[in-house]
């Protein structure tokens, strides 16, 4: 049986914003959590909305749902030309 779960993150993003238009690797985004409910995830949204810096976004925010225990790039890592990059820098949270 598979369990879904979701994930909060928020981007900097604008208001109107397609999500399809959106080159993800370009948008400074945070993950906030992974929740067992979307009810969760929305509520810990709720609970930082008007938080400094996401206050800035208010339309930044997006829960994707995932399937637990699904491994993706059965092929390998798609799109890499040239050495693989080091280590994706973590934020400071404070």
């Amino acid at each position: 049986m598979s369990m879904i779960v979701f994930e909060l993150w928020h981007y900097q993003l604008g208001p109107g914003v397609d999500d399809e238009e959106v080159d993800w690797e370009e948008v400074n985004g945070l993950r906030i959590g992974l929740f067992s409910t979307r009810a969760m995830a929305e509520a810990a949204l709720e609970a930082r909305r008007d938080k400094e810096g996401f206050v800035d976004w208010p339309d930044g925010w997006r829960i994707w749902d995932c399937e637990l225990d699904e491994a993706g790039f059965e092929d390998g890592f798609p799109g890499w030309e040239g050495p693989a990059p080091g280590p994706a820098a973590r934020p400071k949270l404070h």
